[in-house]
């Protein structure tokens, strides 16, 4: 029997009680330099093991810690003595490929670290074509994926905080696009993109906008960066938010955000609609003073950058990732559509999706039994009727490369669909398969949005219903 799932989100578990405090841990007032100890925790973010990295502002370095609070190291130091640090503002790890991306808002560069600290480059390269203006928050995107390779790019996602606008990079600094531009209507910025988030199910852009004009909101884009919807925390607890300045969308699709002024964190779903806060201005053990930002681990626990207390406080949901149980129901979850019309792709398009299957799974049953389509794509675009295009068995021809899969076959009219699959660790770590479908753009028949594509491979299905395509 064929499971299907809905582009919508599936069976996400929303935060419904306030989380337990744990621990914390910071020295207040901090002794210059001291182990252990902040000045200005000002950014924290976590890897796949859940250790934690908190960006130690007027310290100038980066301290990681264990999931409890215990010391591991530090690097950095003032640049003026030797350092590679002015003002460090932002962290994001790279729990897949073990890299950790640190902005630094005086010397307008993003610098990248192993996990120990090594350093390995430094953004904007000579020569670049880009710039930034006091970079702030940062977040890695795990769901650009090249449409040549079926490889994911991991993508570096800049809060341009001075260039009011969110600048996208791929893994090798290279400038791939902006979100946002200047301005005070919706999807703009005026100086006050200071963090940004990726969803790790959708891939839609959550910005913590503290704009001068039109701001104190959370924006929410595609991730194509058309945006969707604004809110103002109006409906939480403490009204209106007063400089949202750190932003986390955790697995479970709770969008949390460290309300500065407000000295609290709110949790809303991802259209804005509120669920809880959990705040009080004062000393550490659930309190908080001026908290600046915020991070999940994959089992679930919430750490908090309390930058007034000079402290980091962890917190527990009891849930894996934001979520109760399992997140992701089998069966295939498609996110996004591409035509290309010109360029390079000229005459292709790719499907976009992944596979919601146990992750400690070694494979899906493919080939499918004999006398049965391997796999299969229904599309319906414009005012074409759906048709279904399926890859008989003796067709289907398949090779290994590495953790890749790759099949294609002839489907009605001649024409090739191919298939990649690949499985790959996402930012919390999970394991996850993922898919992308290219072929022959002329399937779609009359190309217009919205459109609607059915997948099955094998015993698995999934259907995308009215995605909005990206026709270029």
């Amino acid at each position: 029997m064929a499971l299907v799932a809905l582009l919508s989100v599936p069976a996400l578990a929303q935060i419904s009680e306030a989380p337990t405090y744990v621990t914390h841990w910071g020295v207040s007032p901090p002794p210059p330099g001291g182990v252990g100890a902040f000045n200005e925790p000002l950014a924290v973010d976590v890897d796949a093991d859940g250790n934690v990295y908190v960006v130690d502002r007027l310290n100038h370095r980066i301290q990681k810690f264990g999931n409890d609070g215990a010391f591991e190291l530090s690097w950095g130091a003032h640049i003026n003595s030797g350092g590679t640090f002015r003002d460090p503002s932002g962290i994001a790890v790279d729990a897949s490929n073990g890299w950790v991306y640190v902005a630094d808002r005086l010397l307008n560069n993003v610098q990248r670290f192993d996990t120990v600290g090594t350093p390995d480059a430094t953004w904007p390269p000579a020569g670049s074509t880009y710039s930034f203006v006091n970079p702030a928050g940062l977040d890695v995107d795990t769901h650009i994926v090249d449409p040549i390779t079926g490889m994911k790019r991991y993508d570096l996602l800049v809060a341009d905080l001075g260039g009011s606008r969110i600048v996208r990079l791929n893994s090798s600094g290279g400038l791939e696009g902006v979100i946002g531009e200047f301005g005070g209507g919706p999807g703009q910025f005026v100086m006050g993109p200071a963090d940004v988030a990726v969803d790790p199910l959708t891939g839609d852009v959550f910005v913590g906008d503290s704009s001068f004009v039109g701001g104190n909101l959370i924006q929410k884009f595609n991730s194509d960066g058309l945006h969707q919807v604004s809110w103002d925390g109006s409906s939480s607890t403490t009204g209106l938010f007063v400089r949202p300045v750190g932003i986390e969308v955790d697995s479970g699709g709770n969008v949390l955000v460290a309300d500065l002024g407000n000295n609290s964190i709110k949790a809303f779903d991802t259209m804005g609609v509120f669920q809880l806060e959990w705040n009080a201005a004062g000393d550490p053990g659930g309190q908080f003073f001026n908290p600046q930002d915020v991070a999940v681990d994959s089992s679930g626990n919430i750490f908090i950058a309390d930058t007034g207390n000079n402290q980091v406080q962890k917190f527990s949901t009891g849930t894996s990732g934001g979520g109760a149980g399992d997140p992701f129901p089998m069966g295939i979850n498609l996110n996004r559509v591409k035509i290309w019309q010109r360029g390079r792709h000229k005459d292709k398009f790719w499907i976009h999706g992944f596979l919601n299957l146990d992750p400690e799974s070694e494979g899906i049953n493919l080939p499918a039994p004999a006398g049965e389509a391997v796999a299969s794509l229904t599309i319906g675009s414009g005012t074409s009727a759906p048709v279904t295009f399926t890859m008989p068995t003796d067709e289907f021809r398949s090779y290994f490369r590495g953790r890749l899969i790759r099949f294609r076959g002839t489907v009605e009219g001649g024409a090739y669909l191919r298939f990649h699959l690949f499985k790959r660790r996402d930012k919390d770590g999970a394991k996850r398969y993922w898919m992308v479908v290219t072929g022959w753009r002329g399937i779609f028949g009359d190309i217009s949005s919205p459109v609607t594509v059915s997948i099955v491979l094998g015993d698995n299905a999934g259907t995308v219903e009215d995605q909005y395509a990206w026709i270029r």
